[in-house]
């Protein structure tokens, strides 16, 4: 329903409603701190029957290649023990920043992959999550 968004859309009035509405969750990442509360919020989200959309790279991709996952955003899934679906969308980039960050039509493809259960893993599979998901994205990046 809503999603972990940076903090620097909050300052878009009309967005920020919206998005506010939508259950959203707003994270600065240069504050750790802050970041750190942000993912107890989206908990609350998640727990109240909600879902999050997360981007575990913490920004978009500039190109087709995937950055590194960041750990601490499967927190959102494994503290609730709710599942992950994880989605690949190939192509985003060629539709902004391929183009000089200008928006154009392009075409993206969408997979929506089986969904990866949290409740009651180990400690070792709770480290290898971001890995596991990471894999399963990849595997249609082909």
């Amino acid at each position: 329903k809503g999603f972990v968004a940076k903090t620097e859309l909050k300052k878009i009035p009309i967005l920020r409603n919206w998005m506010e509405h939508m259950n959203c969750v707003f994270m600065d990442r240069k504050d750790l701190r802050q970041s750190v509360q942000t993912i107890i919020e989206g908990i609350k989200v998640i727990k109240k029957g909600n879902s999050l959309v997360i981007f575990p790279e913490g920004t978009r991709s500039k190109g087709n290649q995937m950055g590194e996952f960041k750990g601490g955003s499967f927190k959102l899934a494994t503290k609730p023990q709710v599942p992950i679906v994880p989605v690949t969308i190939k192509g985003s980039y060629k539709a902004m920043e391929q183009n000089g960050n200008k928006i154009k039509p392009a075409d993206i493809e969408i997979y929506i992959h089986p969904m990866i259960e949290t409740a009651n893993l180990t400690k070792e599979e709770t480290d290898a999550l971001p890995d596991k998901v990471k894999s399963v994205i990849a595997s249609k990046l082909d």
